[in-house]
């Protein structure tokens, strides 16, 4: 039987671990709200797929799973990897749910969601938390040419989808053209961005908490998502940070006693230095563009 809500992860072999992690915390998250959780997997090779079934077990739990191969799938939705699937949900997913929650492979839910199901969506598409865009000519231009105002564009590593709203309007479809033209700068995010045209529900920053908030934790997060790359931007890297400890040890314990409880590296302290320095410095260049930010975006 269908549940009328779903959380939706999309991943390859690289990052199937994180998928079903993310997967986890979002149903520990949601109070009193049923949904299905789907793992949607692509080219996952054997050994993977039977490791999703320990991982089910050691948490007695049953992911909907949909696996795809990528010689079958068209291009807009398979060239510039995993997260692009999304692109595609209208076509893996049921049309009977009411709203469909996305979540990337690099986030994970730290406290109750259940507003996200209950929220009043109207007439918007997708409800999610704007993005972090520093307010400077090349910004605006951008938007512009995505036929957008600066600061009406969100980032789409959390996603909710009032989802028979986002069928009827064809939504994905469009998402599928835009990126089929033009190379975007931030490719399926701009697609999507595109294809809402303005029409989105703002969300409190805790429901994407992206790396240059992770310090500031009177913002209440309730999603954290592990944005970047480099050193100690990742809670299982070498160089994970000190702030992320709590969500480090929170990976380790649901990986552990299954085929990826290596995906969490050891810790070095060389490493950990490195990512130390490196999240001082991004947190001091981006220290105005927050500012901003936070003057024009609701954060509880």
């Amino acid at each position: 039987m269908t549940s009328p809500n779903a959380i939706v992860a999309c991943c390859d072999k690289n990052m199937i671990a994180g998928a079903c992690v993310a997967l986890i915390s979002a149903r520990q998250h949601l109070g009193a709200i049923q949904a299905d959780l789907i793992l949607i997997a692509r080219d996952l090779p054997d050994d993977d797929r039977e490791a999703i079934a320990i991982f089910e077990a050691k948490h007695s739990i049953r992911f909907k799973q949909i696996h795809l191969d990528s010689a079958a799938l068209e291009a807009s939705v398979t060239n510039y990897g995993a997260t692009t699937l999304r692109l595609g949900l209208d076509g893996f997913l049921s049309g009977d749910y009411e709203r469909v929650l996305y979540l990337d492979s690099d986030v994970l839910a730290i406290d109750d969601i259940s507003y996200l199901f209950t929220a009043e969506l109207g007439d918007d598409a997708i409800a999610a938390v704007p993005d972090l865009v520093k307010n400077i000519p090349l910004n605006v231009k951008r938007m512009e040419s995505l036929g957008l105002s600066f600061g009406n564009y969100f980032n789409a590593g959390v996603l909710l989808f009032n989802w028979k709203f986002c069928l009827e309007r064809n939504l994905f479809a469009k998402a599928r053209e835009a990126i089929s033209g033009p190379r975007l700068r931030f490719l399926d995010q701009d697609a999507l961005n595109f294809a809402c045209e303005n029409k989105w529900l703002r969300l409190p920053v805790g429901y994407n908490f992206i790396a240059p908030f992770h310090a500031r934790l009177t913002l209440h997060p309730r999603i954290v998502h592990f944005t970047g790359g480099g050193k100690g931007r990742k809670p299982w890297e070498p160089g994970s940070i000190g702030l992320h400890k709590t969500y480090r040890a929170f990976f380790q314990k649901a990986l552990e006693g299954t085929p990826w409880s290596n995906f969490v590296k050891p810790a070095k302290w060389q490493d950990r230095l490195v990512g130390e320095f490196r999240s001082k410095i991004e947190a001091l260049r981006r220290y105005s563009t927050v500012l901003d930010y936070l003057k024009r975006h609701k954060t509880v």
